[in-house]
């Protein structure tokens, strides 16, 4: 770990100010900024970098009511640690297939950079820090999963039968896998099938800022959905800091200018299945 790291206080983070936390994650910005990059290094150190300096403007939201704010800074550190380009998923998906279907129970027809980023973070985090994070805020996550305003089917406007049993199947596969340990098979429907369906509501204009119904009708479960997001992204940036550059990370999307995957065309390093998934399509500027 690199000297002040701030693994310890992200796994902490109920028990220190936010804006100290902020503070911290903003000194560590500045670190990463000043460390050298190659074409490998970058994949790691631009995600740590970006996701640290959009966590911090989550913590640093001055009203800790502007539950909006803080859930949508939180949610573009988590881009900032998830995002891989459509060529490179694509290499990804034919080396994990089994993210499909096998592991969570219902196929989807597309890998998306949220499920592999899911996946591998879990599988990266020996020390179970996420599963610690996940049951310290069981309560939490129990809740969320059980908001039927969460679920795509809601607001598909399936029958209530199917929404609930869908709701029920969901909490009970994430309650064995917590159990478990499995931190990814509990972060799937937590995150893909009800947090990714509350921000695609605000994200898309499809609630009010801070005068929506489902505010009225119960502070609380939005409350929560946000630190539950807060303290998982944390834990997230903790594990991905780490593990480092050897985690072997995606090439980042959106590589600044002149920097070492600016513009680069090379063969894809993490499939055997591609031999061009890094170069740049042709016609593309």
């Amino acid at each position: 770990m690199p000297e002040g790291s701030i693994l310890i206080d992200l796994l902490t983070v109920d028990t220190i100010e936010r804006r100290r936390l902020a503070d911290q994650l903003e000194q560590r910005v500045i670190q990463l900024r000043g460390e050298d990059r190659n074409a490998d290094s970058q994949s790691d150190l631009d995600r740590l970098q970006r996701a640290c300096s959009w966590l911090a403007k989550a913590y640093r939201v001055g009203d800790v009511t502007d539950l909006e704010a803080r859930f949508i800074f939180s949610w573009i550190a988590l881009n900032s640690m998830c995002g891989v380009g459509q060529q490179c998923l694509k290499c990804l998906e034919k080396e994990t297939p089994l993210l499909l279907s096998n592991q969570i129970g219902r196929r989807k027809s597309d890998l998306t950079d949220l499920d592999w980023f899911l996946w591998r973070v879990s599988d990266l985090d020996a020390e179970r820090r996420i599963v610690q994070v996940l049951r310290k805020n069981r309560q939490g996550v129990d809740q969320i999963l059980h908001d039927q305003f969460l679920q795509k089917a809601y607001w598909d406007m399936e029958h209530d039968e199917k929404v609930r049993s869908l709701r029920k199947s969901d909490y009970e596969g994430a309650a064995r896998a917590l159990a478990g340990g499995d931190s990814y098979k509990c972060l799937y429907p937590l995150f893909v099938y009800r947090l990714r369906i509350l921000r695609n509501l605000i994200f898309h204009g499809s609630s009010t800022d801070r005068h929506s119904k489902r505010r009225e009708r119960d502070e609380a479960k939005f409350e929560t959905a946000t630190i539950v997001l807060e303290k998982s992204g944390g834990a997230f940036l903790a594990v991905m800091d780490e593990a480092g550059a050897s985690a072997k990370w995606p090439r980042v999307v959106g590589p600044r200018f002149e920097s070492p995957q600016r513009g680069r065309s090379e063969s894809c390093k993490f499939s055997r299945h591609c031999g061009s998934g890094l170069k740049r399509e042709k016609g593309a500027r």
